[in-house]
């Protein structure tokens, strides 16, 4: 009785190896779909003309900006260096760093965006010593 008990145990743990096996297939066939429709996306919005900085200040509701992802902009602005970002815990190319992000205040408005400028590499000997990261003053584009 007891070896029929523990056959039992073992075809049921093995069939719920399998179901989490076979879950887990589909789930991972769901993410390529989703990036393969990502890449669609950003391939259907190559060779549309970028939004300016106007159009991107007047994108006022979530749905206008949501109809506008993967599209190239075109702005101008000033960056607003002292509010710089560094995103620790990035590697890139097998090393540790920060990316940083700074907001970009657009030209003749009160609004900014936060454009990620670029990743730096961390400095091992003294953690909190960061690599000084050109801001250029005035308008940009």
């Amino acid at each position: 009785m007891k070896q029929l008990n523990r056959a039992g145990w073992v075809y049921c743990g093995a069939f719920l190896l399998m179901a989490l096996g076979l879950r887990l297939g589909f789930w991972q066939l769901d993410r390529a779909d989703q990036k393969i429709q990502l890449a669609l996306a950003l391939h259907a919005q190559e060779d549309a003309q970028p939004l300016t900085t106007l159009q991107i200040a007047a994108l006022e509701t979530p749905s206008a900006r949501n109809a506008n992802l993967h599209v190239p902009v075109r702005l101008s602005g000033t960056w607003l260096g002292q509010h710089t970002v560094y995103l620790d815990n990035r590697p890139m190319q097998s090393r540790v760093g920060f990316y940083v992000y700074t907001p970009l205040q657009l030209e003749n408005s009160s609004r900014s965006i936060l454009i990620q400028r670029g990743w730096i590499a961390r400095n091992f000997e003294q953690r909190e010593l960061l690599e000084t990261v050109f801001t250029p003053p005035g308008l940009v584009h």
